[in-house]
């Protein structure tokens, strides 16, 4: 018995080191690292101050800033005097594609300031790949409006109108009587539920994000 016990015991603190050592490799190179969550308010939200790696259009090396989105971070509090002006929209708005500098709200703030004696607009980029309407509008709702913003700019397809069935759990606009109200069912349902135990896993190991993207890159 102690001959075969041994052996599997082996084996499987190889397995166990050998993830272990892999996740150190992946968190030093900045590879496959966690950069979403899912918000019981919003839904996929970016997670504050992380660093991303993308490859995919072209090639991005950034990463999130303290408040939850891209670009320059703006606090929530508006300085007086200042116009902000919020970009909502999908991945085209996201621009994992280009760096932050080449990213056309960074263009459009410089071009706005431009003739001014000191910077008075604010343009953030509030742009989440896979984004649709629904999701933008709730967004906005949520998490966005908090930071006041004077001119708020949707930029849409034709396929942010699309029903999307494998598209990560999410709150969803419902007509209710003459109004328009946001569902939270999503937060009852096995998958939410399952997120909620292991966030932790799931918001920090690159191990867990890359096997995320290839096996279940439809639920969450």
């Amino acid at each position: 018995m102690t001959r075969i016990v041994k052996p599997i015991f082996v084996f499987i603190l190889s397995c166990i080191a050998s993830l272990l050592l892999l996740e150190g490799y992946f968190q030093i190179t900045e590879f496959q690292l966690p950069y979403f969550e899912l918000s019981s308010t919003v839904g996929k939200k970016m997670l504050p101050s992380k660093r991303i790696t993308h490859f995919s259009e072209g090639f991005y090396l950034g990463g999130t800033n303290q408040y939850g989105y891209l670009g320059t971070g703006y606090p929530i509090e508006k300085t007086p005097g200042k116009v902000r002006v919020a970009i909502i929209g999908d991945s085209y708005v996201e621009g994992l594609h280009v760096s932050d500098k080449e990213h056309f709200t960074r263009i459009a703030e410089t071009i706005l300031n431009k003739s001014l004696t000191s910077p008075k607009y604010e343009v953030l980029n509030f742009g989440v790949g896979n984004y649709n309407y629904n999701d933008m509008i709730i967004s906005y709702m949520n998490y966005i409006r908090q930071f006041k913003p004077d001119i708020i700019v949707f930029l849409l397809e034709k396929g942010d109108f699309e029903f999307r069935p494998n598209f990560m759990p999410s709150p969803s606009l419902k007509l209710e009587k003459d109004s328009v109200v946001i569902d939270y069912s999503f937060t009852k349902t096995p998958v939410f539920k399952t997120y909620q135990k292991f966030a932790w896993a799931f918001e920090n190991s690159a191990l867990v994000s890359a096997a995320n993207n290839a096996f279940f890159h439809k639920t969450f």
